[in-house]
């Protein structure tokens, strides 16, 4: 179900929708459907079809024209079951304005770290405070990259810490931050 004001047009009206993941046994035909009416649509399952179906927990929707069997969602979903109705809402995310102000409670999430191989390979070449303003040489495009790093940051390990950066993905650390609005965007 949208939760649309009044007045207004559904954005998923005629989008396909199908409950995923589906154990392969499951007739994927009874469990999807299409949106009409405001974006609603109705199903009924027991809970031993719900289990024989792999126990999807994801509601997904597809634009129209799509193929749910070759094409990604335009949209996925999470749910919960819960009886005796599951409701899946969709949209209700906050405005801008509602997420401006000062998150305490914040954490930050490193979910990849790109370096290149040319970078990995000047970075891994030991570099020393004695090393300041002098690289290793060989790469007209980093050493003078590194030769400022190394002579600001003369004594630290800049290599380390940026090759370090791959331990930490995926570790939620604390980290306080603020939303707040910079300038007025237009409105297109």
């Amino acid at each position: 179900m949208e939760d649309i004001p009044n007045g207004e047009k559904s954005q998923y009206d005629g989008y396909a929708l199908r409950f995923a993941p589906l154990s392969k046994n499951a007739v994927k035909e009874n469990r999807s459907g299409k949106l009409k009416d405001r974006s609603r649509a109705s199903t009924t399952f027991t809970l031993v079809g719900y289990l024989l179906a792999g126990c999807p927990r994801e509601l997904q929707l597809f634009k129209p024209g799509d193929d749910p069997d070759k094409d990604e969602p335009e949209l996925t979903l999470g749910f919960k079951l819960s009886a005796p109705v599951t409701e899946v809402k969709i949209g209700g995310a906050p405005t801008f304005d509602e997420l401006v102000g000062s998150y305490e409670n914040g954490t930050m999430t490193i979910t990849s770290v790109f370096i290149s191989d040319a970078l990995r390979a000047e970075l891994s070449k030991s570099t020393s405070s004695e090393d300041i303003g002098n690289s290793s040489g060989g790469d007209e495009y980093l050493d003078p990259v590194f030769d400022g790093l190394n002579k600001k940051y003369a004594g630290c390990d800049i290599a380390g810490a940026i090759l370090g950066l791959e331990e930490e993905i995926g570790l939620a650390k604390p980290s306080p931050f603020t939303i707040s609005k910079t300038k007025e965007m237009p409105v297109f």
